[in-house]
């Protein structure tokens, strides 16, 4: 073999070492970047994921109010007629429950 041939194959190992190094770079780079990208996909998730929860919940407790609010007026609304009867009429009805109770 001649020494030009012994030193074309030295150049191409060594352009090969560099092209292995810069593949083997490349693909850590893009392994880093795919990292990078599941990681935010993965945080956007669970922000979507909590507000998604927020909402719900909010929406929970606006259902909950409009159906409370109806029967806090009419609860407040009878205590406001029980709290008007009259001390002898009160009297007359708990005498009426002890007699039918008792007798």
């Amino acid at each position: 073999m001649s020494v030009d041939a012994i030193q074309k194959i030295i150049e191409a190992e060594v352009e090969a070492e560099e092209i292995i190094q810069e593949t083997a770079a490349l693909i850590q780079e893009k392994k880093q970047a795919s990292q990078e990208a599941l990681d935010a996909f993965r945080k956007e998730l669970r922000e979507q994921e909590k507000a998604e929860q927020q909402r719900l919940l909010e929406q929970s407790e606006s259902e909950f109010a409009q159906l409370k609010a109806p029967l806090t007026t009419k609860t407040n609304g009878e205590i406001e007629k029980l709290q008007q009867v009259s001390p002898a009429l009160r009297e007359k009805a708990i005498a009426k429950m002890i007699e039918e109770v008792v007798g």
